[in-house]
C-alpha cells in the first residue's frame, strides 16, 4: 500500500514539473528566443518543453547556450535533452 501511494505521488510529481516546464516554455519565449535562439528552432510552443526545443537546437548544431544547458541537465540525468525531444510536437514555433 505505502509502494503504491509513493508511485502515484511520484506520477503527480513528474506531472506537474512536465506541465510546469511547458508552462516556461510558452512564458519565456520571447525571452529564450532572444537570448538563446539564433531562429531555427524556436521556444513558445505550449504543448513542448523547453528541453525538446534545446535538444532540438542541439541536435541541428544550433544554440550554444542550448548546448551548455544540456550539458548541465546531463550531469541529473544522463542524455536528458535526447531523451526528452517530442519529434511529434511543431515544426519550429512561428509568431
Amino acid at each position: 500500500m505505502q509502494e503504491e501511494k509513493e508511485t502515484e505521488m511520484s506520477k503527480w510529481l513528474f506531472s506537474v514539473a512536465y506541465s510546469f516546464d511547458q508552462f516556461l516554455n510558452a512564458l519565456l519565449y520571447p525571452l529564450l528566443n532572444l537570448t538563446l535562439s539564433d531562429g531555427s528552432y524556436l521556444f513558445g510552443e505550449p504543448d513542448e518543453t523547453l528541453s525538446s526545443v534545446m535538444g532540438k537546437n542541439v541536435r541541428m548544431g544550433k544554440c550554444k547556450g542550448c548546448y551548455f544547458i544540456c550539458l548541465i541537465l546531463h550531469k541529473l540525468d544522463k542524455t536528458h535533452c535526447e531523451k526528452s525531444t517530442e519529434e511529434d510536437e511543431h515544426s519550429g514555433y512561428k509568431e
